[in-house]
């Protein structure tokens, strides 16, 4: 399986995948963390099934040897990029329960 998306496609469509991660993350929205989850892994792994099914090809550089070593750097950017989106949901969870004002009233 030859990837089909270029660099620029795949930085655009990561930082989609984030931005929908951390919003369906924040405001706990299902449909936007399964957008994000399949946005982000397109983006890693170089491949778009829409791409393929119109014969749309974005990626000059299409070898044997290049798309072995996507699917594991595909796989290591798409960790990163989880990674990244969990911190920022449990910073963001950490903080919205630390700033809320104690209430004392009797």
């Amino acid at each position: 399986m030859f990837g089909n998306i270029g660099i620029i496609d795949r930085v655009l469509r990561g930082l989609a995948g984030i931005g929908m991660g951390v919003y369906a993350f924040m405001f706990q929205s299902p449909i936007f963390a399964v957008l994000s989850f399949l946005i982000i892994s397109m983006a890693s792994f170089k491949w778009c099934p829409l791409y393929h099914i119109f014969g749309i090809n974005t990626d000059s550089c299409n070898t044997a040897l290049s798309n072995k070593k996507s699917v594991l750097e595909g796989f290591i950017v798409s960790l990163l990029l989880y990674l990244f989106i969990l911190i920022t949901y449990l910073l963001y969870r950490y903080y919205s329960i630390v700033e809320q004002p104690l209430n004392l009233t009797i």
